[in-house]
């Protein structure tokens, strides 16, 4: 038989996209019997997935995910993210580099000089326009995705720096 999950047998919600917002309830065993080849179903916080077709494209293999079918996952999975997330803050990877984003702006700001330079210098002769065309489209693609970063405040520790610089990039640059 099919090993029960940790928790109490009492009925699990399932939220999926063919019954809309409405709940359904399934008891434990009737997840257990969801293991097999042509039905699997996971349990992760409290709420079921149909995960039959997902098997197949699971980055991990269809293996690793129909290991938990029929089962209450949270406790493995909840395990794994925690201690990927303690590897990746441990290593810095949650840190943003201060100088980085100086040298995208500079580096956004010297090609937008450049292409007024080059205006300035050359004048609105067909060559000189392209050349301009090109080093302000750079500009606003990177530009772009400069205020994305700020916009999500993903840069500095206060909101305040990140909102006056998304601003900034947004308002003054794009």
């Amino acid at each position: 038989g099919v090993a029960r999950p940790a928790m109490a047998p009492d009925p699990v919600a399932a939220e999926t996209a063919a019954q809309g917002p409405t709940p359904r309830y399934f008891t434990w065993d009737e997840v257990a019997q969801r293991s097999g080849c042509e039905e699997r179903w996971l349990v992760i916080d409290r709420k079921v997935y149909n995960i039959s077709e997902f098997t197949r494209r699971h980055p991990g293999g269809s293996r690793v995910i129909s290991h938990y079918a029929g089962q209450d996952a949270t406790k493995e999975l909840t395990d794994e993210f925690r201690e990927l997330r303690a590897t990746v803050e441990r290593m810095g990877l949650m840190k943003a580099n201060h100088v980085f984003f100086l040298l995208y702006l500079l580096h956004i700001l010297l090609l937008d000089g450049a292409a007024w330079l080059t205006l300035w210098v050359f004048g609105t002769s067909f060559l000189p326009f392209l050349l301009c065309a090109v080093l302000l489209s750079a500009v606003q693609a990177q530009a772009g995705w400069l205020q994305h970063d700020f916009g999500h405040l993903s840069v500095f520790s206060t909101s305040k720096w990140n909102h006056l610089l998304h601003h900034f990039v947004i308002g003054h640059l794009k």
